[in-house]
């Protein structure tokens, strides 16, 4: 018979959230990656216009330059500036991103300044080191060429300068007409509207400098354009082609971000517009708290129903493995766990003595009482034996109202007198129900021995010293080697017997009864005799008792009858004598 292996639920509890947590952290990394990816192309989207705004605006710029332009030659500004400085003025009006316009000659002098009065001295472009360069490269452009954002100290504002040639019909460079951009911290100048919150634009110069930032506080203006870009974030960005796109993370001054950068080849410019990593980490977190909310809640409810399904699979199977090895009536262990203990006690040779009780008239309290009373009688018992015994003994219930103790002992003395205390238990009556009841109990003793092997050695022992006290009854016996020999003695004649009247092993001899005044036989005693091949001749006196016992006597006694009237009638016939025949039954 296969036995059931008990499921290990914790086990399965375990498999079950290892998976849930390993598919959970699958949902979370999947929806980091989607979180980025939005991002990444929100920054991409911003920053595509961001490139097309700016271009688009200073292409505007060279446009107006380009029209200007023409109408400055057309009025000779090169020699007469101050004619054209109301057309100037009506430009400047209109193009509120310009705080400053300047007409320059070929040569560098300044001819008009938008805020600077008539007839003061201007300086001239090519002998200031710092314009120097960036003049000389204009006026040989055939396009708009930016400068250097700086601080205007004459508006005491921050500007992009631009710069264009304005060259004749032989394409030869007449003047160059200068302009300053305002950056106020806004987003006129680049016609950036309502930039999302946390966004950050950037316009990049090849050269490292930022030629416009937004958002920007007033007191950046300094720290932000005179500053070069960061020479390991230039790196990733300043190989890119035109119109080129290329995502990174950014760490400057602990602030990190991701940002997303476009090479504008015209302008020889890169756009780069960023948002804080924290940002996306904060949105990410408020997205997977609610997820690990719910996951803890689901891995907690798991818990309760695996606890609560473990916990009464182990009620219901301590409860089975309790009924498996108690008794039920007096809640006693069972023989199955009596037959546990003394194999462990004989595994581990421990020294102990086996007592093995027997109500003595127990059959006759359930015939008498009925079963109810039968059974508050063993409950009672149960109770008074564990009343006697210390807690490093043992107790259990063999069956019907057969008790056993394992008492840990060394030696014969104590032993003996808890026999006889147990006996002493009994000599009074018992009170069930208003019914008084006297009854006794046998007690069969054996102690453990080193050939004992199995726990049925030891209680075949002490149930052979039981047999004996039985005999007297409420008494005690120790089990010894006589006793051995006599029981075996015992069991030989009763098996053999069982097998005579089969073997016709019996016979009947008859012992005549004569009337002593006439010497005639008046009657015959039929008496048993059984000779065994093994045994030999036993005497009726030994094997009678046994018979008795065994309740195979009633045999005996039918196969005497008729043998003995079938022999009777013979002998009638063949002496033509009737006499009395006698039979013990």
């Amino acid at each position: 018979m296969s036995k059931l292996k008990e499921v290990n639920l914790w086990l399965i509890y375990i498999i079950i959230t290892i998976i849930i947590v390993f598919i959970s952290f699958l949902t979370f990394y999947n929806e980091w990656k989607s979180l980025k990816n939005k991002y990444t192309q929100q920054l991409i989207s911003l920053n595509r216009i961001t490139s097309q705004n700016t271009l688009s605006f200073f292409n505007q710029q060279e446009s107006i330059f380009r029209i200007l332009g023409d109408t400055l030659l057309r009025d000779d500004a090169n020699n007469y500036p101050e004619r054209s400085r109301k057309t100037v003025e009506k430009m400047l009006s209109v193009n509120k991103s310009l705080v400053a316009f300047g007409l320059a000659a070929y040569n560098g002098q300044l001819l008009l300044v938008s805020n600077i009065e008539p007839k003061k001295p201007l300086p001239n472009l090519m002998e200031n080191q710092k314009s120097k360069k960036s003049f000389e490269k204009a006026r040989k452009s055939n396009s708009l060429m930016l400068g250097r954002t700086y601080l205007l100290k004459s508006s005491n504002t921050w500007g992009m300068p631009i710069r264009m040639a304005i060259k004749n019909k032989y394409e030869q460079t007449v003047f160059v007409l200068t302009a300053g951009i305002s950056l106020d911290g806004g987003n006129s100048a680049l016609n950036v509207k309502e930039l999302p919150d946390d966004y950050k634009i950037q316009v990049l110069r090849a050269d490292a400098y930022i030629q416009f930032q937004n958002p920007i506080a007033k007191n950046e203006y300094d720290k932000v354009y005179n500053k070069p870009y960061s020479k390991k974030l230039f790196n990733k960005i300043k190989k890119l082609k035109n119109n080129e796109l290329v995502v990174f993370n950014s760490i400057v001054e602990n602030d990190e971000r991701l940002s997303a950068a476009i090479y504008i080849k015209q302008l020889d410019l890169y756009t780069i517009v960023s948002i804080p990593y924290q940002k996306i980490i904060k949105e990410y977190q408020s997205k997977i708290y609610i997820w690990l909310s719910l996951l803890l809640v689901l891995i907690f409810v798991l818990f309760i129903i695996f606890k609560y399904t473990i916990d009464t699979q182990t009620a219901i199977s301590n409860k089975l493995k309790y009924i498996a090895r108690n008794d039920s009536l007096t809640n006693l262990p069972n023989r199955f766990a009596l037959y546990e203990e003394i194999d462990k006690k004989v595994k581990n040779q421990e020294k102990f003595y086996l007592f093995f009780l027997d109500l003595d008239n127990f059959k006759f309290v359930n015939d008498t009482y009925g079963h109810f009373i039968g059974d508050r009688l063993l409950k009672h018992v149960a109770t008074l034996l564990k009343s006697l015994i210390s807690s490093k003994d043992y107790i259990a219930r063999q069956s019907g109202d057969e008790f056993i103790l394992l008492i840990s002992e060394q030696n014969h003395e104590p032993v003996r007198n808890l026999a006889i205390k147990i006996l002493e238990l009994f000599e009074e009556e018992i009170i069930l129900n208003n019914n008084e009841i006297f009854t006794s109990v046998s007690i069969g003793i054996a102690n453990y021995e080193k050939n004992d092997k199995k726990s049925s050695d030891i209680l075949n022992k002490a149930d052979i010293a039981l047999y004996k006290a039985k005999e007297t009854k409420s008494s005690y016996v120790f089990f010894s080697e006589s006793l051995y020999k006599e029981s075996k003695q015992y069991l030989d004649i009763e098996v053999n017997l069982r097998k005579a009247i089969k073997n016709n092993e019996f016979s009947i001899v008859y012992q005549p009864k004569i009337l002593a005044s006439t010497k005639k036989i008046i009657g015959v005693e039929a008496l048993i005799r059984w000779k065994n091949n093994l045994l030999g001749l036993v005497s009726p006196e030994i094997f009678i008792p046994i018979a008795e016992k065994s309740g195979f006597i009633n045999e005996i006694g039918e196969y005497v009858l008729k043998n003995a009237q079938k022999d009777i009638l013979d002998i009638w016939a063949k002496t033509n004598n009737k006499f009395f025949l006698s039979v013990n039954v």
